[in-house]
C-alpha cells in the first residue's frame, strides 16, 4: 500500500468514523454546503481543516479502543457522547476552524478530487 493510499484510507475512515456524530452537530451544514464551494476553500483553510483532521484523528484513536472494548451498551454509548463532545472542543480549538466548516469541507472534498488533493498535499507536508 503506498503512502497516498494509506493516507486516503485514514482519511476515508476518519470520514466515515465521525459523519454520523458531525451530522447531528452540525444540523446548519446543508446551509453552509450550499454556500460554501470547493472553489471557496483557501490554503488557509485547507490547512485549518487538516490540523482539525488530525485533532479528531487523535480524539478517535484515545475513544475507539475504549467504546469498542465497552461490553455495556448503555457505556458505549455514554463514551460516545464523551467523543463527541472531545471532537467537537478539538475542532473549535484550531483557529479559522469550525464543526460547520470541517463537516463542509470534508463532505466537499470527498466530492471534488482538487480539493482533495490540496488536503492530501498539505498532510504529506505536514509529515515532512
Amino acid at each position: 500500500m503506498t503512502f497516498k493510499t494509506k493516507l486516503a484510507a485514514t482519511t476515508t475512515a476518519v470520514a466515515l468514523a465521525l459523519s454520523a456524530p458531525f451530522a447531528a452537530m452540525a444540523q446548519d451544514t446543508d446551509q453552509a454546503e450550499q454556500q460554501m464551494t470547493p472553489g471557496d476553500v483557501t490554503d488557509e483553510k485547507v490547512s485549518a481543516f487538516v490540523e482539525a483532521l488530525v485533532a479528531v484523528d487523535g480524539v478517535r484513536n484515545t475513544y475507539g479502543p475504549k467504546i469498542e472494548a465497552e461490553d455495556s451498551e448503555e457505556a458505549k454509548q455514554e463514551l460516545v457522547k464523551e467523543a463527541n463532545a472531545a471532537i467537537v472542543e478539538a475542532v473549535d480549538a484550531i483557529d479559522g476552524m469550525s464543526v460547520d466548516q470541517y463537516t463542509t469541507i470534508l463532505k466537499l472534498a470527498q466530492a471534488d478530487e482538487d480539493l482533495n488533493q490540496k488536503i492530501m498535499s498539505e498532510i504529506q507536508s505536514m509529515q515532512n
